[in-house]
């Protein structure tokens, strides 16, 4: 066999093994229709997208009969407008996309010109209309103002219904049981990549533990979810990282224990022995910002565990 068709059947490989990952959904989208004010669609509307964070922005038209639809949308906060000749500036900012939502923004054109802006500024919770999953999100604030057991995001899935988190006296190992299910059922992804065992599931906790505040927010499925997420009948946990955006900022934390701290037990104290040593400690922290303002930013985290639990134990 040539070099050339090895190439192209161990690309073709890559791809279908690739698959599953893309599969998994740890973006968001927006859509909605275009309509005059007597309500008649409105085609060739140019809308723009923007995150407020970061700059990004996505261009979309609307099609013949009014719509518009932009996907893989890095969940955050953007701000959306849209310009037709003859026409006013539609604006709308503080639009909350979440991972795994869809909005939907109807907008309606009132007739002027471009130069004269019609801002949305206050309205309705958005809700995502389109799905039939049964779950919910947790976003930043809850994950940084929330206690979070062994500094473990999933600890607040059980904020959720229908989910139960069981807790494991190692770190990271912690995991959640839902809808009658084994723990081996669920399925965690992370920036759209799978995170499970594939033999246990997440018996044991997710595959690789991401540090918590390097979390941004996470969305918990419980039942009715689609067939892009698979390989699970009890719980989906889709989750993103976070990433830099236009302003400076970082998070320093560092917690511990030691022997200093703790009693003598039982054996140490009768046998007069000395106490063995134990520490824990759990440091590290997290920081972004901008390289070039809206046009690229980084983001770096940063978590060291040390655990060594010692304990005294007696032979005859």
């Amino acid at each position: 066999m040539s070099r050339v068709p090895l190439v192209s059947v161990l690309a073709a490989f890559l791809l279908a093994a690739a698959t599953p990952l893309l599969a998994q959904q740890g973006t968001a989208e927006i859509g909605g229709k275009v309509v005059d004010e007597q309500g008649g669609a409105l085609p060739g509307v140019a809308i723009v997208i923007t995150n407020e964070e970061t700059g990004a922005f996505r261009e979309v038209t609307s099609g013949s009969d009014g719509s518009y639809f932009a996907s893989q949308l890095t969940p955050g906060r953007y701000r959306m407008a849209a310009k037709l000749a003859s026409f006013r500036t539609f604006e709308r900012g503080g639009l909350l996309l979440a991972v795994g939502k869809t909005l939907t923004i109807n907008v309606t054109l009132a007739l002027g010109s471009l130069e004269e802006t019609v801002r949305v500024t206050a309205e309705s919770p958005l809700v995502d209309t389109t799905s039939v999953k049964v779950g919910g999100n947790i976003g930043t604030q809850e994950l940084s103002e929330l206690p979070a057991m062994n500094r473990n995001f999933f600890s607040t899935v059980a904020l959720l219904p229908g989910v139960q988190f069981t807790p494991s006296n190692q770190m990271g190992n912690d995991t959640i049981i839902s809808a009658g299910q084994t723990s081996e059922n669920n399925n965690v992804a992370v920036d759209g990549g799978y995170n499970a065992d594939d033999a246990l599931g997440t018996s044991a906790g997710a595959q690789v533990r991401t540090p918590l505040e390097a979390i941004q927010e996470f969305q918990v499925l419980t039942s009715m979810y689609d067939a892009e997420f698979g390989r699970a009948s009890g719980a989906i946990v889709n989750a993103i990282t976070k990433a830099g955006t236009n302003q400076f900022k970082g998070v320093l934390f560092a917690e511990g224990a030691s022997n200093q701290l703790t009693a003598a037990d039982y054996f140490v104290r009768t046998g007069n022995l000395t106490k063995p040593t134990a520490v824990r400690r759990d440091w590290g922290g997290v920081v972004g910002g901008p390289i070039v303002k809206n046009k690229a930013q980084f983001f770096f985290s940063l978590e060291r565990q040390v655990d060594n639990p010692n304990r005294t134990r007696r032979f005859p």
